[in-house]
């Protein structure tokens, strides 16, 4: 403000500015490592790390870091298109600065943490937590109430080793034919038939008196939680009809969403607005909940860049989840939860697009914001303004 020059520490370059503190982000010149200094000069985070976000409220700032191994499988994700994971466990540290630049705690967690207020958030060895940012002491929640086990008025019962369905009054609507059950909300079932080995197991949908609704053909077949777990579709991967093998999104009807004959070979994380990546013919786009295509299939890679929502902020994965392990029929990690959607406009989300060596970004509702010509794109500052680099020159 005074207009003296702010230099950046050697190597690095300063990049944007953290709009709620003034602070200056800085990274190194040839490479990702991140830091954080202040207007008057000197380094307040140094420049070790691949997020910092700041909790204004506590005066306090949480810098985080993947492990080694799985930043160089999440970059060869992205640059490969092929999945190098898995992505799992504990694989961020992060270091809480205070305002002196002193580290006054340390804590492990899979995904980079949220900050609401002077709260932040994160998870660790399976569990959300939630703390002050200034004592470090956990704030406690209200827990959810647990699902009813007689879901929508029906239960299931076994005989002989099979399961089938009844009304809550005892009614049989089903009968125990099934080797597997698992409600998928909206009065339908996940189903597997009895008969033939675990490796050899089908799943489909069903209505409570037994009738198909998804053929019995897939080996994943999980409810997408979006636009909620009563309406939202139905994702299956499997070999349907002796054909490619690959992910299919399907309405409660029994409608596929995407052509039969044309399956994805990938369907990637959900988002809070019901989209996700998909992969076909090697390349990627995005699709939302209803299987229409978003961002075109057309590009190498693509880069989510997710709006700040303050109200249940949500952790972001360092990586991509595969469906493929999701078929020992617990739900899927990768869909929103109804519970914690917030009001975001599709048009927040921003992806970042690259086909060759160039770059571009579309808007989440499939507006091309800037042409695909750039060496890189790079978006600043909440999101408000982009840069861009191409042909040695900056804007």
């Amino acid at each position: 403000p005074e207009g003296k020059p702010l230099t950046p520490p050697p190597k690095c370059e300063i990049w944007g500015i953290e709009p709620e503190t003034g602070y200056f982000r800085v990274r190194l010149t040839n490479g990702f490592a991140k830091g954080l200094i202040r207007p008057e000069g000197g380094l307040l985070v140094p420049v070790a790390y691949d997020d910092i976000t700041a909790v204004p409220e506590s005066g306090i700032w949480l810098a985080s870091r993947l492990d080694v191994t799985t930043k160089a499988q999440l970059i060869g994700t992205i640059l490969t298109g092929v999945n190098l994971g898995p992505f799992g466990g504990d694989s961020v540290t992060v270091d809480v600065y205070d305002s002196s630049g002193q580290t006054i705690r340390s804590f492990r967690s899979k995904h980079w943490p949220t900050v609401s207020g002077d709260t932040y958030s994160y998870e660790s060895k399976g569990s959300k937590r939630h703390v002050n940012a200034l004592t470090g002491e956990p704030v406690p929640t209200v827990a959810k109430q647990s699902s009813p086990a007689s879901p929508d008025g029906f239960r299931f019962f076994q005989k002989a080793g099979k399961y089938g369905i009844k009304t809550t009054d005892g009614t049989v609507l089903a009968p125990p034919i099934y080797r597997r059950l698992k409600y998928l909300g909206g009065s339908l079932f996940a189903a597997a038939l009895a008969g033939g080995k675990d490796a050899e197991q089908k799943w489909g949908a069903i209505d409570p008196t037994g009738k198909a609704i998804v053929p019995f053909s897939f080996d994943v077949l999980e409810a997408v939680n979006f636009p909620d777990r009563d309406t939202g579709p139905i994702l299956t991967h499997g070999n349907l009809d002796g054909r490619k093998t690959g992910y299919w999104l399907v309405d409660r009807t029994g409608r596929f969403l995407n052509p039969r004959d044309s399956p994805f070979e990938k369907l990637y994380i959900f988002n809070s607005v019901g989209q996700a990546e998909a992969r076909l013919n090697g390349k990627v786009g995005i699709v939302n909940h209803k299987g229409q295509v978003i961002v075109p299939i057309e590009y190498d890679s693509i880069l989510e860049e997710r709006p700040t929502e303050p109200e249940n902020p949500r952790g972001a994965s360092p990586g991509p989840s595969d469906g493929k392990n999701l078929s020992n029929g617990t739900d899927l990690s990768n869909v929103p939860d109804p519970s914690g959607q917030s009001a975001t406009r599709v048009e927040d989300y921003l992806y970042r697009v690259r086909l060759d060596d160039f770059w571009g970004l579309y808007d989440g509702a499939g507006k091309a914001l800037i042409p695909v010509r750039y060496g890189f794109v790079d978006v600043e500052s909440g999101q408000e303004w982009a840069r861009v680099e191409g042909e040695g020159r900056q804007g």
